[in-house]
Parts: C-alpha cells; structure tokens; sequence
C-alpha cells in the first residue's frame, strides 16, 4: 500500500516539475531571448528534429550491440526422422517431434515447410500441417515408388535447418 501512494507522490511531483521547467522555457525564450510566435514554434519544431534523430542514433547502435552481444543462432536437426514404407490406397500419418528440430536462442519459434528434395510442391497425396507439424499420406491404391521429402525449419529472422527422409509406397 505504501508503495502505491509513494508512487503517486513520486508521478505527481514529476508531473508539475515537468510543467515548471517546460513554463520555464517558455518565459527563457519570450522575455529573455525575445523571441516571436514563429520563431519560438521553429525553435522547437528544430529541438523536436534534433531529439528525434539523436533518438535514431541511439536506438541504431543499440541494435548493433544486441546483435554484437546476443547474435541469432541458426535452428537445428535434434531428432531426425527415419525413412519409412508405408502401404498405397491406406491413410498414414505421424507427426514431427518437438524435438525434431531446434533453436538455441531460447523463444524463438519456428515455422515448417515440406517439400520434395528437388524443391517441388509435394504431391496431391501427402498433405503437411505446418501449424501442428502433422503429415498425412494417402498413396494412390495400385502405385508404387519413392519420394524424398525435405523439411525445413526457420526461424523468424531467415535462418534455417532442413532434414530429408524417404517414403516407400506399395
């Protein structure tokens, strides 16, 4: 309780200190610089400008030195998946482990695509959920062969991760 009213102290007396020094100015530049209207308005539309490119300035090179200090890590292969056989004209289904893939900077999330090894889509039958990591395939009855999946695995500033595996269908 006592910290909620020191607060409002504290706020308060900023508050009207702010109003002083700001009426403060405002008498400086009028009475003692004798400035007009329209000069006392492009003094502070300048100070405005000066403030917010030192600002600029300021929140560039803090960029720099979060990425100097705390550089982004590329996610990576924890759990691979194993090539598999499933049967044409049956629905399969499985899903990436968490551990499947991840990132070492701690909360970053990452998001899945699924492709063929040659970068084309995947073909009608097997469907991924990037949302849930979830794959669905229903080889057509009667067809046989292999494909080659690549999963890839981004984190939200580009970097990536990426494992191929195997489907058989007969």
């Amino acid at each position: 309780e006592e910290k909620y009213v020191g607060k409002n102290c504290i706020d308060t007396f900023f508050f009207r200190f702010g109003d002083v020094l700001s009426a403060a100015a405002v008498f400086m530049a009028s009475a003692v610089l004798g400035l007009g209207l329209m000069a006392f308005v492009l003094t502070n539309a300048l100070l405005a400008l000066l403030l917010f490119w030192f600002s600029w300035i300021i929140g560039k090179r803090n960029q720099e030195v979060i990425k100097e200090n705390f550089g982004n890590l590329p996610p990576q292969v924890g759990l691979p998946l194993p090539d598999m056989d499933v049967r044409a004209g049956e629905i399969s289904q499985f899903a990436l482990q968490e551990d499947t893939f991840y990132d070492p900077d701690e909360g970053d999330a990452l998001r899945y695509q699924a492709f063929l090894s040659t970068g084309e889509e995947l073909p009608r039958w097997v469907r991924f959920d990037s949302l849930n990591r979830h794959f669905r395939l229903n080889p057509p009855a009667g067809s046989s062969g292999t494909i080659e999946i690549r999963v890839v695995a981004r984190d939200f500033d580009g970097l990536e991760a990426e494992m191929n595996f195997e489907i058989r269908y007969t």
